[in-house]
């Protein structure tokens, strides 16, 4: 289970915006596949890895480990699956799952109506820094300078081939990001027979307006003519995107991290959905008594839907460092009487060796019996022989 991982420099989104993976902590919220925030549960780091970049057809791409996990499909009719990154290599066209939702950021106030400043920026033209000069304020007879929205934004003064989306906008609720992108594509969008297209002369309003269309669940695929120009595919026309490309991208310190997602999904670069959690797999953990209580708590809560696991070990056979309890140990306690979890217990009787096992393994239950028993007392006469 170990080695799902991305560098510690990838980006992930949050409810504030992007942030590297390698910053966050337990409690730390996420988006998920459907728009909404979802909390780490567990934070792995990971070392060096070797790691591949894998690019999807609309351009997005973003690194991740040999052995990272996706759920990625062979054809619109067929099952999700997971896979590692390195069982993706070769040149079927694995589908990618999308956004269900829009991403759901907090509401923030903005200076000017989204689907006006849409229009202005489709517009195309340069944009003058313009105020409403001075007028009396209170009974002191100050003055008071009014700001134009526009200025208040930083677009004053921009040139039609730098505009850009304030980041007010492209990080708050989907009413005021769709409203927005209407008023981009009135402007200067146009109608195909696959959807609708958008022209700018700015890189940068060409990659913001990327950005904005896959916040809200759809993709846009970039091309360049005497212009920027975007295909959009919103979710209305159920668009889809595919594995291009798994190109190695050398190694580097990597971090595994868990989300409470049910689907264990998370949004990184470039809005592609990816986990490290196991579905649909039957997992097998041997020599369980050899791992810590948080190692056994950070290998049970992967496990993902459809899927089982066998823990098997020896609490006889504890090979740990002095102080560390056995996971197995303490599982015991935890989940005993959890509906779907069965503990099975062997005895002597169940061993399949030489007869002789059989009766080694009872002797030696019974001397860590009596070892149990006299601990106590030893404690107690150390007590007494303390001056």
């Amino acid at each position: 289970m170990r080695g799902r991982a991305q560098p510690v420099d990838s980006q992930v989104l949050t409810p504030d915006g992007w942030r590297a993976i390698g910053e966050l902590e337990v409690g730390d919220l996420v988006v998920g596949s459907d728009g909404e925030p979802t909390p780490v549960l567990g934070v792995y780091p990971q070392g060096e890895k070797t790691i591949y970049r894998l690019s999807s057809d609309d351009g997005a791409s973003v690194l991740a480990s040999e052995d990272h996990l996706w759920t990625v499909r062979d054809g619109e009719d067929e099952p999700w699956r997971v896979l590692e990154t390195k069982q993706l290599l070769g040149e079927r066209r694995w589908e990618l799952p999308m956004l269900t939702a829009p991403v759901r950021f907090p509401e923030r106030a903005v200076p000017m109506d989204p689907y006006a400043l849409g229009l202005f920026l489709g517009d195309g033209r340069d944009v003058e820094p313009r105020t409403s000069g001075h007028h009396p304020a209170g009974r002191s007879g100050g003055t008071m300078t009014l700001t134009h929205p526009l200025t208040e934004l930083g677009l004053a003064g921009r040139t039609a081939a730098t505009t850009f989306v304030p980041e007010v906008y492209l990080r708050n609720t989907p009413e005021i990001r769709l409203a927005l992108l209407q008023g981009l594509l009135d402007a200067a969008g146009t109608i195909t027979e696959d959807g609708p297209r958008f022209t700018t002369g700015s890189e940068r309003l060409r990659d913001d307006v990327i950005a904005l269309v896959r916040s809200l669940g759809g993709v846009a695929y970039a091309s360049r003519e005497e212009a920027y120009v975007l295909d959009i595919r919103l979710p209305e026309t159920r668009p889809a995107r595919h594995i291009a490309r798994i190109e190695p991208g050398g190694t580097a310190e990597c971090v595994c991290i868990q989300v409470a997602a049910e689907d264990s999904l998370y949004v990184t670069e470039g809005h592609l959905l990816t986990h490290n959690t196991l579905n649909d797999a039957f997992i097998i953990l041997d020599e369980a008594q050899n791992s810590s209580a948080e190692q056994m708590k950070m290998f049970l809560t992967r496990l993902g839907f459809n899927s089982k696991i066998v823990v098997t070990g020896d609490v006889t056979q504890v090979d740990l460092p002095a102080g560390t309890v056995s996971g197995l140990r303490v599982v015991q306690e935890i989940l005993e009487g959890i509906p779907d979890i069965h503990f099975a217990r062997l005895t002597s009787s169940d061993v399949v060796r030489h007869k002789l096992v059989s009766e080694i393994v009872d002797a030696y239950g019974r001397y860590d019996a009596t070892q149990a028993a006299q601990e106590p007392k030893a404690i107690q006469q150390r007590g007494k022989r303390r001056p």
